[in-house]
C-alpha cells in the first residue's frame, strides 16, 4: 500500500491545475470457473486515489464482455492526457509472448479463446502510455491455477512495458 501511496504522489507531484488525472480499477475474485481470488478488496486503492483526486472506474467480477467495455474508456483521446493508473487484480494467463486479464466467465481456454474471454495486458499498457507524467498498471493475483489448454500458463508472464509505463505485480 505504501509504494501505491508514493507512486501516486509522484505521479500527481507536478500536475498543471485543472488537469485530471485517470484511474480504472477492476477487482475479478468470482470466477465461474477457477478458483476465488482471495484477498481482493481494492477499497484503500481506491480511497488512495480519490484521496490523490483521480477520477476513477472502478467494477467488480466482470465478464469478458463488460470488461472489454469497461477498459474501452481507455480508448477515448485525451487533448491533454494527464497520470493514468490501471489496477487489475483477478485471474491471469499468459503464453506466446502475451499475458491476458481474464474475465470472470473464462472456461479453460487456449491461445485463442484467451483473447475472446480476456483483454491483453499489451492493448492497456499501449493506451496508457500516452499518461503525463507517467502512467502504473498494478497487478494482483495469487498462486492457484486457473484450468487451460495446452499453450497457455496460468499466471502473470514476462511484459515489457513501453516508455512512461511502470508495473508492478504483486498479490491482492
Amino acid at each position: 500500500m505504501r509504494l501505491a501511496l508514493a507512486l501516486i504522489a509522484s505521479l500527481t507531484a507536478a500536475l498543471p491545475a485543472g488537469a485530471e488525472n485517470r484511474a480504472v480499477v477492476i477487482g475479478n475474485s468470482d470466477y465461474l470457473n477457477a478458483p476465488d481470488l482471495a484477498g481482493a478488496d481494492l477499497r484503500p486503492v481506491v480511497e488512495a486515489l480519490g484521496a490523490a483526486r483521480f477520477r476513477i472506474g472502478e467494477a467488480t467480477d466482470l465478464g469478458s464482455d463488460d470488461l472489454r467495455r469497461y477498459l474501452g474508456a481507455l480508448t477515448i483521446p485525451d487533448p491533454q492526457p494527464t497520470a493514468r493508473i490501471v489496477v487489475l487484480n483477478g485471474r491471469f494467463l499468459h503464453g506466446s509472448g502475451e499475458t491476458w486479464f481474464m474475465g470472470t466467465n473464462a472456461q479453460e481456454p487456449g491461445l485463442f479463446g484467451a483473447g475472446v474471454q480476456g483483454v491483453p495486458l499489451s492493448v492497456i499498457m499501449r493506451l496508457i502510455s500516452d499518461g503525463r507524467p507517467g502512467a502504473v498498471l498494478m497487478l494482483g493475483t495469487d498462486a492457484q491455477k486457473m484450468p487451460v489448454k495446452a499453450g497457455l500458463e496460468s499466471g502473470i508472464g514476462g511484459l515489457v512495458p513501453p516508455q512512461g509505463v511502470a508495473v508492478i505485480t504483486g498479490t491482492p
